[in-house]
């Protein structure tokens, strides 16, 4: 996302040909799409998200480093609902951050779901 110059963009397909490059699984660069939007006054695509800043924070590793707001975690019970066909919570990776923020979580897959572009998850 950093080195894109999305404001040379002309349309989202071009978009999406620029992010395979980077971003080889087609669902999450259509995630990642998600977050680009043409600015109406000036006809150009930005991101709605601060790209510089996820950046300089993935390379220092201070987004690793998020506690829960005043370090008090939600306690109540939260659902997570993850697609079986889908890459983008992964249990092995996610759980211990998850439990971080929302200590009574539970986890529940729905093995025929994955998530299509749009962020609408669907089965099959």
């Amino acid at each position: 996302m950093a080195g894109m110059d999305v404001g040379a963009l002309t349309n989202a397909s071009a978009a999406r040909e620029a992010l395979a490059q980077v971003i080889p699984d087609a669902g999450t660069r259509d995630f990642v799409l998600t977050n680009l939007v043409m600015d109406p006054k000036t006809k150009q695509y930005k991101w709605k998200v601060n790209v510089e800043a996820i950046s300089a924070g993935l390379r220092s590793g201070a987004l690793s480093q998020f506690t829960p707001p005043g370090d008090s975690p939600f306690e109540g019970p939260t659902l997570w609902i993850k697609g079986g066909k889908s890459n983008y919570v992964l249990p092995d990776e996610h759980s211990a951050a998850m439990k971080t923020f929302f200590p009574a979580f539970h986890l529940h897959t729905i093995d025929s779901a994955g998530c299509e572009k749009e962020g609408v998850y669907a089965r099959d």
